[in-house]
């Protein structure tokens, strides 16, 4: 499902810098946002996006309900005028630097492609400390 929705989105990115379109399609709402609602739905939980946040562009994806509450933090890779791939936060650190607040010391893996894959992740990160 991920590389569907970046596959459309840089359809739309492409649309917009030839002037076939007027507003800007923002990664944020037309790859996280049905993304995460796909996640909210299949487990019938409220979802939602939070961010952008900091130089590395930080969104959160959530979902949750009275009892649960899944987060995790995503991060865009772009590649010369496309955007490429999605990224989460594992939880661990490089080199740990003293100063480094923006988090570019955090070890970084490719979001999984389907709806499963992530809805399994994110269970695993609960708990885990990933929303700081």
């Amino acid at each position: 499902m991920l590389s569907t929705l970046i596959k459309d989105y840089n359809k739309l990115l492409s649309e917009y810098r030839a002037g076939e379109r007027l507003d800007y399609p923002h990664w944020k709402d037309f790859i996280l946002l049905p993304l995460v609602r796909e996640v909210g739905m299949r487990l019938n939980m409220e979802y939602e996006v939070s961010g952008v946040f900091g130089l590395r562009l930080e969104c959160y994806i959530t979902v949750k309900d009275e009892n649960n509450s899944y987060i995790c933090c995503t991060t865009p890779g772009f590649c010369g005028d496309e955007f490429f791939s999605l990224y989460y936060d594992t939880g661990e650190r490089i080199k740990p630097r003293h100063n480094d607040l923006n988090g570019f010391d955090n070890v970084v893996k490719p979001l999984p492609e389907s709806i499963e894959e992530l809805i399994e992740l994110m269970k695993e990160r609960e708990g885990t400390g990933d929303e700081d």
